[in-house]
């Protein structure tokens, strides 16, 4: 082998060519709210149906849902949320407490879900979501609603961390619950609040107004037992006294 020959054998092991870049999946790409049915399109057609609608900035959607959030965190380190608000039925009342969640409409329960493992989805730091029981049976199970992977820029720009969460909503049907589940991301200590909702579009995730939101450890554990558990409503004072006999002569 030559001189010549030699310089170039040492030159390609020195430099190899370039390998071609590997094509970056289409929701790694996605930067923009605008595009997010389009990045759903690379999702299968059954989970693209619960997060059509979701605006990875993490802003909220068209809200017709108004209330206050009140969570209470106990020493041992368990959480209890309680939320007032109202939707197209009314008033309701939707309450998370240690192992199940339920929804109120005055002292009428709507609908109770049991929790199996309230720390489901990342047992060293959060306390959700708060899944029924045979939910791999009944429900769909959609990607995580935030990863780093579907936009990195987007955790460190709203909670200086990494949210984690799943999307679900019903396997069968049409049929769409019309009860919020409630709940809140955290790491260290309680954090910004999120809310999950039901709509035509499937489940959705919002960043709530925090204004609205009360998140206190002292609060009292009676704010948090469920309205059949407590005092019947007051009895109806006594009618005055009557003045006289007012029965009509026959």
């Amino acid at each position: 082998m030559t001189t010549r020959a030699w310089w170039a054998v040492a030159a390609l092991l020195a430099f190899p060519a370039p390998v071609p870049a590997q094509q970056v999946p289409e929701a790694v790409l996605h930067r923009s709210a605008e595009s997010v049915d389009k990045a759903t399109r690379s999702i299968s057609s059954l989970q693209a149906d619960y997060i059509r609608s979701f605006n990875v900035y993490g802003r909220a959607n068209q809200m017709t849902e108004e209330g206050r959030l009140f969570v209470r965190r106990t020493p041992e380190g368990k959480v209890y949320q309680r939320w007032e608000g109202k939707d197209e039925k009314g008033p309701v009342l939707t309450l998370v407490r240690d192992r199940d969640f339920t929804v109120w409409r005055g002292k009428k329960k709507e609908i109770g879900i049991p929790v199996t493992d309230p720390c489901l989805h990342h047992p060293a730091k959060f306390g959700f979501p708060f899944l029924p029981a045979d939910y791999k049976s009944r429900f769909v199970i959609g990607p995580p609603f935030v990863s780093p992977e579907f936009d990195d820029r987007w955790p460190k720009q709203m909670t200086g961390g990494i949210p984690i969460g799943l999307t679900f909503g019903p396997r069968e049907g049409n049929e769409r619950y019309t009860f919020k589940l409630v709940t809140f991301l955290y790491e260290e200590k309680l954090g910004l609040p999120y809310r999950y909702r039901c709509d035509t579009y499937g489940w959705q995730l919002e960043l709530v107004d925090c204004d609205n939101w009360v998140i206190n450890p002292e609060l009292p554990a009676a704010l948090f037992e469920p309205p059949d558990k407590l005092a019947g409503d007051p009895a109806p004072a006594a009618p005055p006294p009557a003045s006289g006999d007012k029965t009509p002569a026959k």
